[in-house]
Formats: C-alpha cells, sequence, structure tokens
C-alpha cells in the first residue's frame, strides 16, 4: 500500500530538487527531470538513505538519484506496478518467464522492469557520469556480480539496502 501511495502522490520537495541541481551536471540534472514526480520522490529518499551511510561516495549518489530513470524508456503505470509485485509474489516463475517478452502487449511492463537497470546506465553514461556510477546503477537489481569487490562491492550493497527500503 505504501508503494502505490508514493506511486499516486510522491512528489520531490523544492529544497531538494535545489541541493540535486548543484549535486548533478546539468545533463545528468535534465535525466533527473525526465522521472516522474513519484519516482523523483523515491530517488530522493533513497539518495538521502545512501548520504546516511559510512560510505561517502559522489558516484553513489548520483546513482541513488538516478538509478531508475531507465523507467523513463517506458513509463510504468501504478496498475503496472501492481502486476509486476503482485506476479513476483505468486508466480515468481512465470513473472521471470514473461520478463524475457517484447515492449508491446500485456508483458510489456515486466520486460520493461527487467531492463530498466540496463537502459538507466546507458543514459547516465550518455550524460556523463562516471564508469563507477553507471556500473551501480546497471547492478543496482542484481546479485552482487562478478568483478564486484571492496569499495564497488560496499557501494552497490548500501545502494542496494537504500533502495530496498524507500
Amino acid at each position: 500500500m505504501w508503494q502505490v501511495f508514493q506511486a499516486i502522490w510522491g512528489k520531490p520537495e523544492a529544497r531538494d530538487l535545489d541541493e540535486i541541481g548543484q549535486l548533478c551536471s546539468p545533463d545528468l540534472f535534465q535525466l533527473f527531470e525526465l522521472m516522474s514526480p513519484a519516482e523523483q520522490a523515491h530517488a530522493i529518499r533513497v539518495w538521502k538513505a545512501v548520504r546516511k551511510s559510512r560510505l561517502k561516495n559522489p558516484s553513489l549518489e548520483i546513482a541513488a538519484l538516478l538509478h531508475d530513470v531507465g523507467k523513463t524508456r517506458r513509463p510504468l503505470s501504478v496498475l503496472d506496478r501492481v502486476m509486476i509485485v503482485l506476479a513476483y509474489a505468486f508466480f515468481p516463475g512465470r513473472a521471470q518467464t514473461w520478463e524475457r517478452g517484447s515492449l508491446s502487449g500485456w508483458r510489456q511492463a515486466f520486460t520493461a522492469a527487467a531492463n530498466h537497470a540496463e537502459w538507466g546506465a546507458e543514459l547516465v553514461s550518455e550524460a556523463g557520469a562516471d564508469l563507477l556510477a553507471a556500473a551501480l546503477v546497471r547492478k543496482h537489481q542484481s546479485a552482487l556480480p562478478a568483478g564486484f569487490s571492496g569499495e564497488e562491492a560496499e557501494l552497490l550493497k548500501v545502494l542496494q539496502q537504500a533502495d530496498n527500503q524507500n
């Protein structure tokens, strides 16, 4: 219910937008502005959570703000989100099969949800984010991938925990 409420009524506060505008390059801020107000509010909650962590890293902050920007390629409605959450809760095997569909028909929401991290990494890279920020966006919904170790692994864990809590 919290997710539905936030998807319908969530919106960023002006003071947060001002601070984000100072943190991000103009191109990255433009990406942030492409997200829906509810997605922006979610990103801000994730960003604030990572800022409270012991790890201080500008790439982590950028990744927190833009981890869901790939959803702008195929936005998810509230109904899409509810369908996805319920499908993964009750039919996880089928939902994973539906992810491999195309971006047409009723399965497109699953495909978009499954691919938004990769799409987001492409968008932030094109907008000038560093390699670490793009990698964090790309892997924010994945199990800890091979090749991520040390500080990178810790940053990814912080991002994933903040995303899951918000």
